[in-house]
C-alpha cells in the first residue's frame, strides 16, 4: 500500500559494502548531531557506503529501557566501514542477522549512495528501511537488506537501513514494577525509528539527500512500524511517503505492555527494576532463548504519546500522506480503507509472483518480494529463483513512488485506491495490471470474523 504525505507523512505498501583495502575512503562532514565529526565511508563499484553510524546514544546502563537520546557532539572521526551490532535476540534459522554479533548498543544506521553524491550539490530522495522479524528478531546485517546492488542500480536515490531495539528491550511497560516509576517510556522500537528519522532530517543533506523528500518502508514488523509512524504525531514532518509491505499496526492497550513486563519478570526471576538492570545482555539472550520471551512480545501499544488514543482522528490527521501497501496480509486493507476514507492518497498491490521453492509452497509467501525490491537476486531464501524483469519493475515502482508519489511504471498505470473501486495493482510474472477488488472473497470472510477490529492474520 502506498501513501503520498504532503505535507504529512505518506505510506506506500509494496512491498556489505566491500571493505577491501583497495576501496577508497569518502568523507562527509556531518553537522549538528555529530558536530565537528567526519564520517568515513568506503567506495566500491560506483557506490559509497557509510555503515554503523550511531544515531543515538547506546541504550545501556541508565539508558536501558529509556527513550533514545541524541548522541553527544564529538571531534572524533568515525570509521563507518562495518555494520553496527545487531539488537539482542536469540538465534533463529530464518533470521540471518541473529547469528551476527549482538549488543544492547545497537542504535545504528547505514547509508548507500552513488559515488560523488555527497558534495555534488544535488538533493536526492531518501528511502529509509525498517526490517522485519516480528519485533523479536532481525537486523540490517541480514544480507537480503544489503544496499549495494540497489544503490548501484538506482543512483537517483539514497538508501538508508536502520537497527532498533527488539522484544524485551523495547515493548514492555515496567512502570508498575517496584522501582519502575522512572520507566514510563514504552514503544521504544518506534521511538528508535523516530530518533533515526530525526538524525536523517538533521544530517542527510551532508550526504546529498533531500530531508524534505524522505520515504519510509518496511516489511512484516517493519510494515507494522511504518504504519505506526504514519499515525504518530511524534513522527509528523519526519517523512513524506511510506511503503508498508505485508503488515499493518494493530495497537494493543497499555495493559498488554504491562502484562509483557510481568512475563519478563517471571521468566527472569527478578523482583524489581534493580534486579532487572543487573542482568547482562548475554544473560538476557539466554533467557530469551530458554523462555521464549520474544514470542510473547505485545508489539505496539496505545500510549497516548507515540500512538494516540483516538485512532480515527489520527487517520484523519494523516490522510494527506502518500501510502502504498500490499494485500498479501489482508489486514493491511483495513489500514488502506481508513486512509482512503479519510481522504488520503493510497495505492494497493497484490504480489502474485511465487517463490520457486518447495518449502515456500511455490507460492507468493510472506517476504517473497524482498530479494526483488533490494535487487539482491542471489538471495534466494524466500523467493527461490528471482525473475530479473520483475525485480527491475518492482524497483522502478518503489523508486518512482519515492521520487514523485506515483508508483506507476512504463507498462502500467497504478490507480489510486478507494473503498468503492478498490483498484489494486496485481503484480504477476507475466505482467502488471490494475484490477478492481481482486481480494473480495477473502475480505468479506475476514470482515465477518473481525468486524471493525484491527487484526493480524498469520
Amino acid at each position: 500500500m502506498a501513501l503520498d504525505c504532503t505535507p504529512l507523512p505518506s505510506l506506500y505498501c509494496v512491498l556489505h559494502m566491500s571493505s577491501t583495502s583497495e576501496a577508497s575512503k569518502h568523507f562527509a562532514a556531518i553537522p549538528s548531531t555529530h558536530a565537528r565529526n567526519a564520517l568515513l565511508g568506503r567506495s566500491a563499484d560506483g557506490v559509497t557506503s557509510f555503515k554503523g553510524i550511531p544515531y543515538a546514544k547506546p541504550p545501556v546502563g541508565e539508558l536501558r529501557w529509556k527513550a533514545p537520546q541524541a548522541p553527544d557532539p564529538s571531534d572524533e572521526e568515525i570509521e563507518c566501514y562495518n555494520f553496527g551490532y545487531t539488537a539482542l535476540q536469540p538465534e533463529w534459522h530464518t533470521e540471518p542477522a541473529s547469528y551476527y554479533p549482538k549488543s544492547e548498543d545497537c542504535l545504528t544506521l547505514n547509508i548507500w549512495e552513488s559515488d560523488g553524491t555527497a558534495g555534488s550539490g544535488e538533493r536526492k530522495p531518501v528511502m529509509v528501511y525498517f526490517h522485519g522479524g516480528a519485533y523479536g528478531w532481525g537486523g540490517t546485517t541480514d544480507p537480503i537488506y544489503d544496499g549495494q546492488n540497489f544503490a548501484k542500480a538506482h543512483g537517483d536515490v539514497i538508501l538508508v537501513t536502520c537497527n532498533y531495539r527488539l522484544g524485551l528491550m523495547s515493548f514492555a511497560d515496567f512502570s508498575q514494577v517496584e522501582g519502575g516509576e522512572e520507566y514510563q517510556d514504552i514503544n521504544l522500537g518506534i521511538r528508535d525509528h523516530i530518533a533515526a528519522l530525526q538524525w536523517i532530517q538533521k544530517n542527510i543533506a551532508a550526504f546529498g539527500g533531500d530531508p524534505g523528500n524522505v520515504t519510509i518502508f518496511g516489511e512484516s514488523a517493519g510494515a507494522w512500524s511504518t504504519t505506526a509512524l504514519t499515525i504518530s504525531p511524534k513522527a509528523r514532518g519526519l517523512f513524506k511517503r511510506a511503503i508498508a509491505q505485508s503488515g499493518e499496526v494493530a495497537p494493543k492497550s497499555r495493559k498488554a505492555a504491562q502484562a509483557y513486563a510481568d512475563f519478563i519478570m517471571e521468566a527472569s526471576g527478578a523482583k524489581n527494576m534493580d534486579e532487572l538492570l543487573a542482568i547482562s545482555g548475554d544473560e538476557w539472550m539466554k533467557l530469551d532463548a530458554e523462555k521464549h520471551i520474544a514470542d510473547e512480545c505485545c508489539y505496539v501499544v496505545v500510549d497516548g504519546d507515540i500512538i494516540p488514543e483516538d485512532l480515527d482522528k489520527a487517520f484523519e490527521d494523516t490522510a494527506k500522506s502518500g501510502f502504498v501497501t500490499e494485500t498479501w496480509r489482508y489486514e493491511i486493507l483495513d489500514f488502506a480503507d481508513r486512509f482512503a476514507d479519510a481522504g488520503g492518497d493510497v495505492r494497493v498491490y497484490l504480489w502474485m509472483v511465487p517463490s520457486t521453492k518447495d518449502i515456500m509452497f511455490k507460492s507468493a509467501v510472506h517476504a517473497v518480494e524482498l530479494a526483488y525490491v533490494f535487487n539482491n537476486l542471489e538471495n534466494v531464501e524466500y523467493s527461490g529463483e528471482v525473475d530479473p524483469a520483475v525485480a527491475s519493475k518492482a524497483q522502478e515502482s518503489w523508486v518512482n513512488f519515492a521520487k514523485t508519489g506515483d508508483p506507476s511504471i512504463s507498462e502500467a498505470e497504478w490507480k489510486a485506491y478507494d473503498t468503492d473501486t478498490r483498484d489494486t495493482m496485481v503484480i504477476a510474472k507475466d505482467g502488471w495490471a490494475c484490477v478492481s477488488g481482486p481480494s473480495k472473497t477473502a475480505r468479506e470472510l475476514l470482515d465477518k470474523a473481525y468486524g471493525d477490529e484491527p487484526y493480524h492474520v498469520w
